[in-house]
């Protein structure tokens, strides 16, 4: 039978509840979406609270359908395409309700880079001059993970300091070293890795971004080369009684 002749009409209502749910749940999700893009720019508290308490909307929209869903099959038992229309929504809410976690993890990033004043544009004054020039005419690629430049040079991210911030392996004669940049200003810091600096856009990933790499760089024996640290800047890692050390050589 099509959807328009099923001998219950209870049945043809169920089915038309649940389209209209997917939809109504895909709307909210989309509005969520542009207000988090928007919250962003703009750092609007009224838009980033908005995004945040839609959340919990969009979990009850889930919760909800999959229930609907549920109960149609095991009440009306389904077949063909009613069957097959019934197994795509209970797949796309499950999508949209991971996409509205995804906006809300943004308004809540948001919030954060807003509070502490990170988004002023006096923090890169001469960007929009000598670096999105770059873009507008190709000349910019972006990098996703570990990224190779050559046979030579590795560009590792180190996230925190700034969002896109990457230090710099650099692999010869059988060694290694690290071009540490910005993801450690003192060697102090080397066995107190949660200690940021002000300057660090995201204090807490820079913490996570920080045990990260020092974990890698004992553990595989990388040189590292820090600039912020005294002259000249080259050391490694070592341990010592339990704690992490900054050796110069």
């Amino acid at each position: 039978m099509g959807q328009s002749e099923h001998l219950s009409k209870k049945y043809d209502q169920d089915l038309e509840t649940l389209r209209s749910g997917v939809l109504q749940m895909g709307g909210l999700v989309e509005a969520q979406i542009r207000s988090a893009i928007d919250a962003f720019a703009n750092g609007s508290q009224d838009l980033i609270d908005q995004v945040i308490a839609s959340e919990g909307r969009v979990n009850e929209c889930e919760v909800n359908i999959d229930n609907d869903c549920s109960h149609i099959i095991v009440k009306r038992q389904p077949a063909a395409n009613d069957l097959r229309m019934i197994m795509a929504i209970s797949k796309a809410v499950t999508d949209l309700e991971r996409i509205g976690d995804e906006a809300e993890k943004i308004a809540r990033m948001s919030k954060q880079i807003h509070e502490r004043g990170r988004m002023q544009p006096q923090r890169f004054p001469n960007a929009p001059t000598c670096v999105w020039p770059l873009e507008e005419l190709g000349l910019v690629e972006l990098m996703q993970g570990e990224h190779s430049i050559t046979r030579e040079l590795t560009a590792v991210p180190t996230p925190g300091h700034t969002p896109g911030h990457v230090s710099i392996l650099i692999t010869s004669g059988g060694e290694r070293a690290l071009v540490l940049g910005d993801a450690a200003h003192s060697p102090v810091q080397i066995h107190e890795p949660d200690w940021v600096s002000r300057a660090d856009m995201d204090p807490e990933l820079t913490r996570q971004t920080r045990r990260a790499l020092l974990d890698r760089l004992e553990r595989e024996e990388i040189i590292v080369a820090a600039g912020h640290f005294q002259a000249p800047g080259f050391g490694r890692i070592v341990r010592l009684q339990g704690r992490r050390y900054w050796q110069g050589l």
